[in-house]
């Protein structure tokens, strides 16, 4: 079966929720987010899947939100 998601499809991903470089190194130095779950995750459940999205984030401003407010 051929992979759905990428290595480039991954780094995107984790540019996407900017991670900080370390965590983005002890991901990839840990192998914590496999390229062959993503591709099983995303095939399982395309409808919920946002792996291969390439928008940015509408709210990035703060790191926690709480509330409407918030």
């Amino acid at each position: 079966m051929k992979s759905i998601i990428s290595p480039e499809n991954r780094t995107s991903l984790l540019d996407r929720f900017h991670y900080t470089s370390e965590t983005k190194n002890i991901i990839e130095n840990e192998d914590l987010l496999p390229v062959g779950l993503l591709s099983r995750l995303h095939a399982a459940f395309p409808q919920y899947s946002g792996f291969r999205e390439k928008e940015p984030f509408h709210f990035s401003e703060r790191k926690h939100y709480s509330g409407i407010e918030g």
